[in-house]
């Protein structure tokens, strides 16, 4: 029998403060390249920078907090939203498992809170947010491995539940909360899998793919179905440094006969590790998308005075070729984690806009002050620009913000939490421009890391 236990509960309220209400930051950012499989991949398998022992953190907490700037749409009409303020009660909590040996890694994360408002005419946003995220990964033989990863989630409003940085996921790509232009009842769900082969020491195939679906309840937005797959050689150079070669397929399409979109990209990939405790990823290449729709378009006036019929319907196609890619840069110091990320790639859109071309970026600081106190603080800007310009009155969409939060431990096993965030959207040609502000203090309670057995 043995017993496994890590860190004591001195950097938990990162961990709690994620379970509040705070602008979420699901970006699908690519991660840390630590393993032996590949590039494009965040890795926890053993021997990387990310490989960690068994151990089980669990937590709950409550707050009461203010939410302003909500905008839901009205009508069905995404060009007419309205416009709320309320104050809340949020009440939840979660858990945090990893476990790592030395052929297999597990990651697990739950969370969840249910808000309650007390103040303003805010009900549609009543209810139950949750989280899940599983990422798996095993050495089946000397060469062969396999890995999968699953999220899903549900949420009212996109001041949801932000996911911790531990707990990023393989195949997170469906969609950036950041990007969601309205408020309204969201269901998501990805899930994927692939293997990779170690044909050498230095060289490694993988293969992967996986499926996504994003349901907005709400009839003024549309939702989005898709799959995808990708393969990868990468080459391991040297000790500290791994290039790569990576072609990818996607397809998604949108319900109510919105159309469907396929992309074909290839990009050279690089990870390199320096001064012990930072890793640098870039990954570029072009790209060609291909996207149907149908339009209404005015018939021919000699015909419409015959029947009557003004208008019909026609498919429309477009073509668009361009470059795509990813920066990041991490680092892990004694008390405290950097990540800045850039990405620019074809996506399903937001609901609004169907099919964008997506500029996000992103910078998160986490600092462990004391052995009573952390705090942590990130900021983003996004940019999204219709594939078919024109189309169904679609315009570049902006969004930026950032939050900050903080933790400090009162005694025992309570906390003293706090967070507040903004962020700024707008619609050029819509009328949506909004300012959401976000603001909770509260408490938590956790028992730190519980000892488990074997």
């Amino acid at each position: 029998m043995k017993i496994y236990s890590m860190r004591g509960a001195s950097g938990l309220a990162v961990l709690i403060l994620s379970g509040g209400a705070a602008l979420a930051q699901q970006s699908g950012m690519p991660g840390q390249y630590s393993g032996p499989n590949v590039l494009s991949r965040w890795s926890r398998l053993p021997g990387g920078t990310n490989a960690a022992p068994t151990s089980l953190r669990v937590f709950l907490q409550t707050s009461y907090g203010y939410l302003g700037g909500l905008s839901g749409p009205v009508n069905n009409a995404p060009d007419r939203a309205s416009r709320s303020d309320s104050n809340n009660i949020l009440a939840g909590g979660g858990l945090a498992f990893t476990r790592s040996d030395r052929r297999s890694a597990l990651t697990l994360g739950y969370q969840a809170n249910y808000t309650y408002p007390i103040t303003g005419s805010v009900s549609t946003y009543r209810g139950l947010n949750q989280d899940l995220n599983l990422n798996y990964e095993r050495t089946l033989t000397r060469r062969l491995g396999f890995y999968t990863g699953h999220s899903a989630g549900s949420q009212s409003s996109i001041l949801g539940l932000q996911r911790p940085t531990s707990q990023r996921n393989f195949f997170d790509q469906s969609y950036s909360i950041t990007n969601e232009a309205l408020d309204a009842r969201m269901r998501f769900l990805n899930s994927g899998a692939g293997v990779y082969f170690r044909k050498t020491s230095r060289l490694v195939f993988s293969v992967d793919g996986g499926v996504f679906t994003v349901s907005r309840t709400s009839a003024a937005l549309v939702s989005s179905r898709g799959e995808r797959a990708q393969g990868e050689i990468s080459y391991q150079t040297s000790k500290s440094q791994s290039i790569g070669l990576i072609y990818s397929f996607n397809h998604f399409y949108f319900q109510r006969g919105f159309g469907e979109t396929f992309t074909h990209s290839a990009m050279l990939s690089l990870s390199r590790r320096f001064a012990k405790v930072w890793i640098l990823q870039l990954a570029g290449g072009p790209y060609r998308a291909e996207s149907e729709r149908l339009r209404t378009i005015a018939v021919d006036p000699y015909i419409a005075a015959l029947t009557g019929q003004r208008s019909t319907i026609e498919v429309f196609q477009g073509r668009q070729v361009g470059v795509s890619g990813s920066i990041s840069a991490s680092a892990t110091f004694r008390r405290s984690t950097f990540l800045t990320a850039y990405r620019r790639t074809v996506d399903p859109g937001n609901g609004v806009t169907l099919t964008a071309v997506n500029d996000l970026g992103q910078i998160n600081y986490n600092f462990t002050a004391t052995r009573k106190w952390s705090t942590g603080f990130s900021f983003f800007g996004s940019r999204m620009s219709p594939l078919l310009s024109g189309l169904d009155r679609n315009s570049n969409f902006r969004s930026y913000g950032g939050f900050f939060n903080t933790g400090y431990k009162l005694g025992g096993r309570f906390y003293a939490i706090a967070n507040v965030g903004l962020q700024s959207i707008a619609y050029d040609q819509l009328n949506v421009s909004v300012i959401r502000r976000a603001a909770s203090v509260g408490l938590a309670f956790s028992p730190g890391d519980l000892p488990l057995f074997r």
